[in-house]
């Protein structure tokens, strides 16, 4: 009775961190109620067992992690802000430890499909609310409801201090949850077909990209299918109409999605902002920013640039930015080791789903800023261990003659 009762309590917590993972909800700063929940998950394992072990895969993600912040950390007595720098890289310890964790303790209690259902529910169920707030939106001009609301140009995104470029890993996430729980390939493309129109919504390149990309590899024969989807979506968001929200706005849902040169920061493109970054690449060799304006101590042109902060539009930048040269290099080092010593061992069950899945997110990674909120850095956690524990019902064979 105690058993059933205990795994009762931990289905409930998780369905409360599911909740919280896709609707990002901050307590205060960055510190959000997924924080609190799974906090309070890890502890009550580790105090509700007699003894507590991890897996060596997840032991080994946690040390090279770990390692990665204590050459970020080296730093942080030659910055000008001492104590923010140190809470920002906190934040990171708080994300790379209980997260890995977190997912380790589900695995071993038989509940990481359940959680993994659990969330992709949530998707769903945030999808259709989604589509909802959309069309109030498009109808009446309503620029906030519930958890969703706008950034600017009318695109709409949900959860605390999202921006719609965000999204896009959660959109990977479903693309790849779809692909495990629903068994007929027929409906796979139907729901991800659903899924794309409600993240489109969003108004990101990156998810325009990404969607572009899954549809390509895995569905090669429905291209045209997908052309003609695209176009249907292309003239929903054309559709004229006059906002109380945004008004300034109208007609600019489309050229928002299509102008590379657009990245929604005091028209400044992300190449020009790449630029400044490797041209002052040799003072982040001492000097990471941590997050902090003020922990600039070199010479540049645009200070109040956003890249200053961890918002350069590329993941590899931003690390470097953020967290200095030196630390980029280790982790950027040990990822390709270990990803090509796995391939070599044979131990993906599945490689072409695992090399179509890392390459979308290698995507992301190239083009949305740093990933600071454990709602954001838990997807791709999500789908490594996803990957790695062989979750995709398609085999090789059924994806290459199904194609």
């Amino acid at each position: 009775m105690l058993k059933v009762r205990g795994i009762s309590f931990n289905k409930s917590l998780l369905l409360l961190i599911s909740c919280f993972f896709i609707i990002n909800t901050n307590i205060v700063g960055n510190f959000s109620y997924l924080d609190v929940f799974l906090i309070i998950y890890v502890i009550k394992h580790v105090i509700s067992v007699k003894h507590f072990s991890l897996k060596r895969r997840t032991v080994k993600i946690i040390t090279v992690l770990n390692i990665f912040l204590l050459l970020a950390f080296a730093f942080v007595p030659f910055a000008n802000q001492k104590t923010e720098s140190f809470l920002y890289l906190f934040q990171m310890v708080l994300a790379f430890n209980f997260i890995p964790i977190f997912l380790d303790i589900i695995q071993k209690q038989q509940l990481f499909d359940y959680f993994l259902k659990t969330v992709f529910k949530m998707i769903i169920i945030v999808g259709v609310l989604y589509i909802t707030y959309a069309i109030l939106h498009f109808s009446y001009g309503k620029g906030k409801w519930l958890f969703f609301t706008l950034r600017g140009n009318h695109r709409m995104v949900w959860g605390d201090g999202f921006v719609a470029n965000d999204l896009a890993q959660y959109l990977v996430l479903a693309f790849l949850l779809s692909e495990s729980f629903i068994s007929k390939r027929s409906n796979v493309l139907r729901v991800n077909l659903l899924l794309s129109i409600v993240f489109l919504l969003t108004l990101s390149k990156t998810v325009l990209l990404v969607i572009i990309l899954y549809f390509l590899f895995r569905f090669t024969k429905k291209t045209i299918l997908f052309g003609l989807f695209l176009v249907f979506i292309v003239l929903l968001l054309n559709i004229n109409f006059i906002s109380d929200v945004n008004s300034d706005t109208k007609n600019t849902r489309v050229s928002r999605l299509f102008k590379l040169n657009a990245d929604g920061s005091a028209d400044k493109g992300r190449l020009k902002v790449y630029i400044e970054v490797i041209r002052t690449l040799p003072s982040f060799i001492t000097t990471p920013l941590y997050g902090q304006r003020e922990n600039v101590k070199f010479k540049t042109n645009s200070k109040k640039s956003p890249h200053f902060m961890s918002s350069v539009h590329n993941i590899i930048l931003s690390i470097l930015v953020n967290f200095g040269l030196i630390p980029l290099l280790f982790i950027v080092s040990v990822f390709f080791i270990v990803f090509f010593y796995l391939i070599s061992k044979g131990s993906f069950y599945n490689l072409s789903t695992v090399l179509t899945f890392l390459f979308l997110l290698m995507v992301i990674l190239f083009l949305n800023a740093f990933m600071l909120s454990r709602s954001l850095i838990m997807p791709s956690f999500i789908i490594i261990y996803m990957l790695k524990s062989n979750n995709i019902k398609y085999d090789n064979k059924y994806i290459i003659e199904n194609k």
